[in-house]
């Protein structure tokens, strides 16, 4: 269960790279009545097929975005780490919301309200393109993940699905936390059996290696092939 807790969020979202571009009088504007609320582990922060009238911004912990709850048979779509945002394409077409977003770990969520969110954003071109450039960043990833899908091989599709999870570490690496092979293979569309043997494999050959804190370091070199 969510409960309520308060913090200066404009200056939380100014330090969100999506609202960088607007003017304090413009942040004011989206968080005025903004709710942050803090989730648990395996909340449900908003359900597919519900009707979604509010921007969410994760501003701490994780949570990841599928097409149903955690279980076998379910489509993994993205990893969600503190400045992502959803919700915004339900207020752009006024559609249902088309996936699940449940908590990996304790996290705390900013609510905006939709109309609000609509009038910044119709006041402000440089916020209007910001959410276009991401939206199109999605669909070419989106794009992408297909394609993988169509024509790579489990050991191909491990790797982009790990790259696409992990965060700038150094030159030479990317680092994952957390991530469970059932989850990789939620994502790239075969058994968590095959998903752990390509695993095993990119560890053998040196391209993944063991970090601390349950962390792994993947050699940013792999998933340029």
């Amino acid at each position: 269960m969510a409960t309520p807790t308060a913090l200066p969020l404009a200056d939380i979202l100014r330090r969100t790279p999506l609202f960088a571009t607007l003017t304090e009088f413009q942040l004011q504007r989206l968080v005025h009545e903004a709710t942050k609320l803090r989730f648990r582990r395996d909340d449900l922060v908003l359900a597919r097929g519900s009707a979604c009238h509010n921007l969410f911004v994760l501003l701490s912990g994780r949570a990841m975005e599928s097409s149903g709850p955690t279980g076998n048979g379910v489509v993994l779509f993205r990893y969600l780490k503190p400045g992502d945002y959803f919700g915004e394409c339900s207020l752009i077409d006024g559609l249902p919301y088309s996936a699940n977003v449940q908590c990996t770990a304790a996290a705390d969520v900013l609510v905006i309200d939709g109309g609000r969110f609509a009038h910044v954003m119709g006041s402000s071109t440089a916020f209007s393109m910001a959410i276009i450039q991401a939206l199109t960043e999605r669909l070419r990833r989106a794009n992408r993940h297909i394609g993988a899908l169509a024509l790579g091989n489990v050991s191909d599709r491990t790797v982009k699905a790990l790259a696409e999870v992990s965060a700038e570490e150094d030159s030479q690496h990317w680092v994952i936390s957390k991530v469970s092979p059932t989850d990789i293979a939620n994502m790239v569309g075969a058994s968590r059996e095959s998903v752990s043997r390509a695993i095993r494999d990119l560890k053998r050959s040196g391209q993944l290696v063991n970090g601390s804190a349950g962390r792994m370091l993947l050699r940013r070199s792999a998933a340029l092939v």
